[in-house]
């Protein structure tokens, strides 16, 4: 079981004000929280909140047992983003499920280093469409519910993935080594799931949602 680690150093960004404008690319890479108006917090921060990992903890292995948990049997798992939520500590990955097929998921750690089910998992149905999307809600550890769009895109030619929300909001963000997760504080009920390339042209006008598990 090959697993490889990729912890991308500032892949959360500051929250991005949810507008119903057309997506255009967006500057940088990672994980976006989208805060309504209001002191909602907000995942925060261009630099890395994460403190180091307990010595000795392989977060792969935690990732790992997690997924096997969720009934699947993974390899090649990578962890693209290894940020806090706080109080919690929230980790990205993409892995390849038991029958071949490409899977992503999210896990929310309340302490570092321990064995958590908090979090989920889906895979694709099609991976010739060229992406897939999940979309699911959680809570932290303090009881904050956040809305989730993640998932996985095979296709070079996309540059971003952009979510349109009942409210006609609207967000966006880069896919890290394939990955990608767009969380939203609250619950916001998502619309549409689009994939655009660099110029900004929509490529893929419905990203297919998977179940989630």
């Amino acid at each position: 079981m090959g697993l490889a680690l990729g912890l991308l150093a500032g892949c959360i960004q500051p929250a991005e004000e949810r507008s119903g404008a057309t997506p255009t690319v967006p500057a940088a890479p990672g994980i976006v929280a989208i805060a309504p108006p209001a002191a909602t917090p907000t995942l925060s921060s261009g630099e890395p909140e994460s403190p180091p990992l307990i010595a000795g903890v392989d977060p792969a292995a935690l990732v790992t047992g997690f997924i096997q948990r969720r009934g699947d049997q993974p390899s090649n798992v990578t962890i693209w983003a290894d940020q806090r939520l706080e109080p919690d500590q929230l980790q990205a990955f993409t892995y390849t499920g038991a029958a071949g097929e490409p899977c992503a998921g999210f896990l929310l750690s309340a302490v570092q280093g321990a064995p958590s089910d908090n979090g989920a998992v889906a895979c694709a149905d099609d991976p010739t469409a060229g992406a897939f999307a999940g979309v699911t809600l959680f809570l932290t550890s303090g009881g904050q519910p956040y809305s989730i769009v993640f998932g996985q895109v095979f296709d070079p030619t996309i540059a971003a993935v952009a979510a349109v929300y009942a409210d006609g909001a609207s967000a966006q963000t880069q896919p890290v080594l394939g990955g990608y997760a767009l969380v939203t504080p609250g619950i916001a009920e998502v619309s549409l799931i689009t994939a655009i390339d660099p110029t900004g042209n929509t490529v893929i006008p419905s990203i297919p949602q998977s179940a989630v598990r």
